[in-house]
């Protein structure tokens, strides 16, 4: 009697798990497409969308929620909108859920991606022992050798300086010694 009245529709997903899903194209694909774009989603989408504007003053979101709510598969969501244009066909059902429920904001969402000029999307996974700052440099680096940028480029002054330390304690521990005990006579 119950299932008479109430219909779940197919298709829903149990977990998300952005790094591997976002790579696996088949995966990819059927998580955009069982994607359900709640009012609070659509409302977040949109105003990432305006945040993308060069002008914006908005630019940073954070997303909160329960455990299950879909912050994750918003995550994949969002991560394929700003790596692929937004005629592609993987958005076509997203934004046609978008559009049947407010048509402004599914214009503006559209609109701002309708380029072939990907962002640079970094993906975290949760957990780093070494902290936030790791994770996020890590990611960083990620992202950006995955895109075929040489690592000869990546090495950021932060990188330098920790290279510059492991050398100097692998071929002179002595200045090493000297930094730690506060010795300003050292010379190297």
């Amino acid at each position: 009697m119950l299932n008479k009245l109430i219909k779940i529709k197919g298709g829903f997903v149990r977990a998300v798990k952005i790094i591997e899903d976002f790579f696996d194209e088949e995966l990819n694909q059927r998580k955009l497409e069982s994607y359900c774009v709640n009012p609070s989603a659509r409302d977040a989408f949109y105003s990432i969308s305006k945040g993308l504007h060069p002008t914006s003053r908005n630019r940073v979101h954070l997303i909160s929620g329960t455990y299950g709510s879909g912050k994750s598969h918003f995550g994949l969501v969002i991560a394929n909108y700003l790596t692929k244009n937004t005629s592609s066909k993987d958005f076509e059902m997203i934004f046609r859920r978008i559009r049947e429920k407010d048509p402004n904001k599914a214009a503006e969402i559209y609109s701002v991606r309708n380029i072939d000029e990907p962002y640079l999307v970094i993906l975290l996974e949760s957990g780093d022992s070494e902290g936030a700052e790791h994770a996020l440099l890590e990611g960083l680096k990620t992202a950006l050798i995955r895109d075929n940028i040489p690592e000869e480029i990546l090495r950021t002054s932060y990188q330098s300086a920790l290279n510059k330390i492991e050398e100097w304690e692998n071929k002179k521990p002595e200045f090493i010694e000297g930094l730690q005990g506060g010795s300003q006579s050292w010379r190297g």
